[in-house]
């Protein structure tokens, strides 16, 4: 237990590849090469704000405009009247 109050097993992926103290999932350079996460994985970012040029949020929730109004299907796997998160067998 770090003590930071989350319990250790709902905190996801803590690692920090590069020990510099952030977590790579909040790092922008997870591997400290001097190169960003970012542009690594084939993005653009020529303002150096940390997030792909392309990207258009107008509410400011970090979800591009395009993805953040379009639903997810709720599964339900064996069709019943209840979705898996309120299924207890949801697998039948």
């Amino acid at each position: 237990d770090d003590n930071d109050g989350v319990p250790d097993d709902q905190e996801g992926d803590t690692r920090d590849d590069d020990d510099d103290g952030i977590v790579n999932s909040f790092d922008l350079d997870s591997d400290n090469d001097g190169i960003s996460d970012l542009v690594e994985a084939g993005g653009t970012d020529q303002d150096g704000n940390g997030l792909v040029d392309s990207l258009v949020d107008s509410d400011g929730d970090g979800l591009h405009d395009a993805y953040a109004t379009i639903p997810l299907p709720i599964p339900n796997n064996d069709n019943d009247s209840k979705p898996n998160y309120l299924d207890l067998d949801s697998d039948n």
